[in-house]
C-alpha cells in the first residue's frame, strides 16, 4: 500500500521523498536480514566443518591406535620367538627336549639292528 494513497493531500513531491524513505528503511530491513542469514550459515558451515573435522580425526587417531596395538603385540611376539630361539632351556630351568634319535631302543622294546661283522672280544 503507498503513502500517496492514504493521504492524497500531500503534494507529489513530500509524497515521493517519504516513499523514497520508506522504500530505504526496507532495502536496509531486507540487507540486514540477508546478512544475518548470510552470517548464520556460514556459522553453521563453520560447525559442521570443524565436527567433520574432528570426525576425521578421531578416525585417523583410532586406526593409528589400532595399528599401534597390531605393531605391539607383533613385536611382542617376535620378542618371545627370538627368546625362545636363543635362550637355552638348561637356563629356564626345564628339562632339555629329547632327541627323536636317543629315544630309540630305549622305550621301544627292541633293540637296534648292530652291524655284524668280525669283532675280536676281551677275551681273544
Amino acid at each position: 500500500m503507498q503513502f500517496g494513497q492514504i493521504n492524497p493531500r500531500i503534494n507529489p513531491a513530500e509524497r515521493h521523498r517519504i516513499e523514497q524513505e520508506a522504500l530505504g528503511r526496507r532495502h536496509q530491513r531486507e540487507q540486514f536480514m540477508l546478512e544475518r542469514r548470510h552470517k548464520a550459515l556460514h556459522r553453521l558451515d563453520l560447525r559442521e566443518r570443524r565436527s567433520l573435522e574432528t570426525k576425521i580425526r578421531r578416525e585417523i587417531l583410532a586406526a593409528e591406535s589400532l595399528h599401534v596395538e597390531t605393531w605391539k603385540a607383533r613385536q611382542h611376539q617376535i620378542e618371545v620367538n627370538n627368546l625362545d630361539i636363543t635362550v637355552p632351556a638348561v637356563g629356564l630351568k626345564a628339562e632339555p627336549k629329547r632327541s627323536w634319535k636317543k629315544n630309540i631302543g630305549e622305550n621301544s622294546g627292541h633293540k637296534q639292528n648292530r652291524p655284524r661283522g668280525h669283532r675280536y672280544t676281551r677275551e681273544e
